[in-house]
């Protein structure tokens, strides 16, 4: 007995979705749409009530420009962003105001939540890493995506890969660490031209 699965199209799956709703009542698409409309409403009206509990703080001095009303300190912003200025209200005078403290608290929980890697395990992981990328010649942006950073963080709790300009930083200086080496193996009264590609 064998029994087949139908396989179906992922253009029929959107295209029997786009029928249910089409088949909906109008009453029902309509009350989506305002809930839909609500939410949206909802979190710009509580957007506005704390950029106005922040303006309580503050009084505009010149465009993209505020003065503390607390402590008189100009605080600049970018236009359209008022972190700086929550930011300065949570740390100078511990005011949080907005989101501002969930960014902290989610900032500190994960920090919290890392495991911290010893030194030297960390030092070894990364000259591994760059022999893979001199000796194996794999590119810089290989190290650099999501799936591989888990899967560091998974085999070694703790472990983050370094950035790519530090693995250029580091693979320059081994590269005049060699050339030192190099230099202390010949004869200095001879001159001797030597080039290497990296």
């Amino acid at each position: 007995m064998s029994s087949s699965i139908p396989s179906r199209s992922i253009d029929t799956d959107s295209s029997q979705s786009d029928q249910r709703f089409r088949s909906m009542s109008f009453r029902i698409r309509l009350e989506l749409l305002k809930l839909f409309l609500n939410v949206n409403e909802n979190s710009a009206a509580s957007n506005n009530v704390s950029i106005n509990k922040l303006m309580n703080y503050y009084t505009r001095h010149e465009k993209n420009k505020f003065i503390c009303n607390l402590c008189h300190e100009i605080k600049t912003t970018n236009g359209s962003s008022t972190y700086n200025l929550r930011r300065h209200l949570a740390v100078k005078h511990q005011i949080n105001v907005g989101d501002y403290l969930s960014f902290n608290r989610k900032k500190k929980e994960s920090f919290e939540n890392q495991n911290i890697i010893d030194k030297e395990r960390r030092e070894k992981i990364d000259k591994l890493i760059l022999n893979c990328i001199i000796h194996g010649r794999l590119p810089y942006n290989h190290f650099s995506h999501p799936w591989l950073d888990e899967l560091f963080s998974t085999l070694v709790s703790g472990y983050r890969i370094p950035n790519r300009r530090t693995l250029q930083k580091r693979i320059e200086r081994q590269y005049h660490e060699y050339i030192g080496q190099l230099k202390r193996h010949f004869p200095k009264d001879r001159p001797i031209a030597y080039t290497t590609d990296i």
